[in-house]
């Protein structure tokens, strides 16, 4: 890369001001080599305490080169290995509440197949009441009535998982065993 200005805020506030002519990536110690530049001390009230000029400067950025260069994308766009390699990245890089959010959306996205499971085994049920006679406006009622109904449940327990109060797996699957619950109870009721 040529021409560079990287801005350092690692310490929540900027607190130093890198510019190079060019850096290189350096596979073997997994750092950026950065040539002929400066760093730029910036004081609390943005005035530069101290300013190092340096002909080569190594800096530990825990992204290669294609990282750098990818375009970050909503974890709903990814797939679940691109959301996987992600969250390794987030992992490598210390963002924990991130790494965290990513990993409920990779069990929810490992347990979506298994809600068809749940609206089969719901609408069977609910399609085998005997003697019931119902309009058709009715039944397209308590449908979306399901439907949103699980996807509160969903939005609730991915909320919990996400501020760590129940594991990813949990959080993902729980809103699919108390809908398997449900449908087995209404299958069972509509047996008798």
């Amino acid at each position: 890369m040529q021409g560079l200005t990287i801005l350092d805020f690692s310490k929540g506030e900027l607190n130093q001001i890198l510019t190079s002519n060019s850096a290189i990536w350096n596979p073997k110690a997994s750092t950026w080599d950065f040539f002929d530049g400066s760093i730029y001390l910036v004081s609390p009230d943005g005035s530069y305490r101290n300013i190092v000029t340096f002909q080569e400067h190594q800096l530990n950025i825990p992204r290669t080169p294609l990282d750098l260069t990818n375009r970050r994308r909503d974890s709903t766009e990814l797939n679940i290995a691109q959301a996987q390699a992600e969250l390794a990245l987030l992992k490598q890089g210390g963002n924990a509440k991130k790494a965290l959010k990513l990993e409920v959306r990779i069990a929810q996205k490992w347990a979506l197949p298994f809600i068809c499971i749940v609206f089969g085994l719901v609408g069977a049920s609910l399609g085998i009441v005997p003697n019931q006679r119902t309009s058709k406006a009715t039944g397209f009622g308590l449908s979306v009535l399901i439907i949103f109904s699980y996807y509160v449940t969903d939005f609730i327990f991915g909320a919990m998982g996400i501020n760590g109060t129940l594991p990813p797996m949990v959080a993902a699957f729980a809103p699919i065993g108390i809908g398997f619950a449900i449908g087995v109870g209404l299958l069972v009721r509509s047996a008798r």
